[in-house]
């Protein structure tokens, strides 16, 4: 016997479970694509944050499909994958998900250049609070380089891989 895909067709609500377990495992995969070397030898630590840029986005988008405890796990997971302070990374992707989505009213029909610098200056932010965090946690000041190039990393990469995040929702969204 087969899943009966004619039930959730007709369930919204079920709809809507079937599209956050998506956005939940799409999550986890780029909190782990996040911890994956791109670079070796000395240029290892310049990682773009695909996750976040993918909360950034799908709150202004379609915040539903993401909802905040989605958001918290999977920075959860990308704490322990990373072996940062626990709870750092989820916490402040949790913050950005909800003042990104209580702009949504700015952000609905704005240029992609208006999203893009927000999300710049959103990722800058974040990377040097997450610098902040961490160097107060070791007792000493650890090197800045590594977040700013993080964030200058995720900056560039935001307009090749936004359309992938809006194709995926817009997915979702369909019947």
């Amino acid at each position: 016997m087969g899943l009966n895909t004619e039930r959730f067709s007709h369930d919204p609500l079920s709809r809507l479970l079937l599209r956050v377990l998506c956005v939940t495992l799409v999550a986890f995969l780029l909190a782990i694509l996040d911890v994956m070397p791109i670079f070796f030898g000395q240029l290892s630590f310049i990682k773009p944050d695909f996750l976040f840029c993918a909360i950034f986005y799908w709150a202004i988008l379609r915040d539903r499909f993401c909802p905040l405890f989605v958001t918290f796990l999977a920075g959860l997971l990308l704490d322990i994958l990373s072996g940062g302070i626990l709870g750092a990374q989820a916490l402040l992707l949790v913050a950005t998900q909800i003042i990104v989505s209580r702009q949504r009213k700015f952000f609905t029909g704005q240029p992609f250049a208006v999203i893009w610098a927000c999300l710049s200056l959103a990722v800058v932010t974040i990377n040097v609070v997450q610098w902040m965090i961490f160097s107060l946690w070791s007792w000493h000041v650890i090197p800045i380089i590594p977040a700013l190039m993080t964030a200058l990393a995720t900056v560039l990469v935001f307009p090749f891989i936004a359309p992938i995040y809006a194709l995926f929702l817009k997915a979702l969204a369909i019947r």
